[in-house]
C-alpha cells in the first residue's frame, strides 16, 4: 500500500509528509535571486555550557558545525536556498510556523528534540539538538557570519 505525500507550505518552504518521513525544501521557484555557492559563512554565537566543537564540514554549497556534550548534539548548518532539503522520520511533531522576537522560523519537536529552519541574509539555517527550545532559540538568534566569510 502506498500513501500520497501531503504537501504544504509554511514560510518559503514546501513540507512533504508520507511514508513516515517529512521532508522540508525550499521554494526554488520563488522570484527572489538567491546565491548559489556559499559567498560567506556563518556561524553559532552562543552554545548551551558544555558543547565542544566536534567537526566541522564545508563545500560550495553547504557549511556544518558539530557539537557535543556527552551524547548529546547540536547541529548548525548553513545551506545555499537552491541546495537545502532535510529528511526526517515522523518522531518529530509536524511541523510549524513559530515566530521569536520577530524573526520566523519552522520548528519541529519531540520530547528531547528540538529542529529549527529559517532563512536569513539569503541562505537556509538549520539547528537541531537535544536541548530546550529556549535553548536553541537562542542559538538560532546568535548565528553571525564568521569573521573573515571562513
Amino acid at each position: 500500500m502506498s500513501v500520497t505525500a501531503i504537501r504544504e507550505s509554511i514560510l518559503d518552504f514546501f513540507i512533504s509528509s508520507g511514508n513516515n518521513v517529512d521532508v522540508i525544501e525550499y521554494n526554488k521557484d520563488a522570484s527572489e535571486a538567491y546565491p548559489e555557492k556559499l559567498e560567506v559563512k556563518y556561524g553559532l554565537g552562543y552554545l548551551p555550557e558544555g558543547y565542544k566543537l566536534g567537526d566541522t564540514t564545508s563545500d560550495d554549497t553547504m557549511y556544518e558545525e558539530y557539537y557535543a556534550m556527552g551524547g548529546n548534539y547540536i547541529d548548525f548548518q548553513q545551506f545555499t536556498k537552491g541546495a537545502y532539503a532535510s529528511a526526517s522520520d515522523s518522531e518529530f511533531s509536524a511541523a510549524r510556523k513559530y515566530s521569536y522576537n520577530g524573526n520566523d522560523y519552522i520548528i519541529r519537536e519531540s520530547d528531547d528534540m528540538t529542529m529549527l529552519v529559517w532563512e536569513k541574509d539569503g541562505y537556509v539555517f538549520e539547528l537541531t539538538g537535544f536541548e530546550s527550545r529556549s535553548e536553541m532559540l537562542k542559538s538560532a538568534e546568535s548565528v553571525k557570519q564568521l569573521k573573515g566569510g571562513e
